[in-house]
Order: structure tokens, then C-alpha cells, then sequence
């Protein structure tokens, strides 16, 4: 959505709106997730950390808590995509460049 060009957001913008929405979602999940948004963050540490640890790292304090920064984050673009690809993108009419108003003789999209 921030980087769609049929939006209009400046690109200077661009930098901005995806540090406030990090910002956002880490709000809103930070303390009961860890701040879920990288998987490689996440799964590499608690690999490196179960050498010292075990099973414990994976199993506390539920046991499958873990798969929700692997899984939740990659689910959750997919969906976020397609959702935003049916449901918003396809609704919005792409602009016509020069060269396709050249070839169709028209200077205005109807």
C-alpha cells in the first residue's frame, strides 16, 4: 500500500511510513510477542541459544510459542497481499503513460 505508485505517496515518504508502521505494530505486540516482525531475528538467536539452554528456548513458557515469530510474519504478508491485491489494488485504475495515449490517439483516459 505505501509503495503502490497509483497511491501518489511521495517515495521521500516512503522511508517515513514504514518506520511508523513498525513502530505500530511493535506498540501493539512488543510486550506480549517480542516484537514478531523478522523471522531470521528470532529463529537464529534461539538456535544459537538452545546450545547453552536446550529445549528450553523452544519450549517456554508454551510449547510451540516459538513458531509464532516464524510463521505469523511470512502467513501474515501473504495474506496482507492478497488482501490488499482483491480487495483495494485491483479497484484502483492504472494511468496511462504517454505512449500508450500515443498509440491510442486519445489525450485523455476515459
Amino acid at each position: 500500500m505505501i509503495i503502490d505508485p497509483r497511491n501518489k505517496i511521495p517515495s521521500v515518504a516512503h522511508p517515513l511510513l514504514f518506520g511508523i508502521s513498525l513502530l505500530v505494530i511493535g506498540c501493539g505486540f512488543g510486550m506480549n510477542c517480542g516484537y514478531p516482525l523478522n523471522p531470521a531475528r528470532d529463529l537464529g538467536p534461539r538456535i544459537f541459544t538452545s546450545f547453552i539452554y536446550g529445549k528450553e528456548v523452544f519450549t517456554h513458557p508454551w510449547p510451540c510459542w516459538w513458531l509464532v515469530p516464524i510463521i505469523a510474519p511470512t502467513l501474515g504478508a501473504l495474506i496482507g497481499g492478497w488482501f490488499y491485491l482483491i480487495l483495494l489494488g485491483s479497484h484502483v485504475p492504472d494511468e496511462m503513460s504517454k505512449t500508450d495515449m500515443s498509440e491510442t490517439g486519445d489525450s485523455k483516459r476515459g
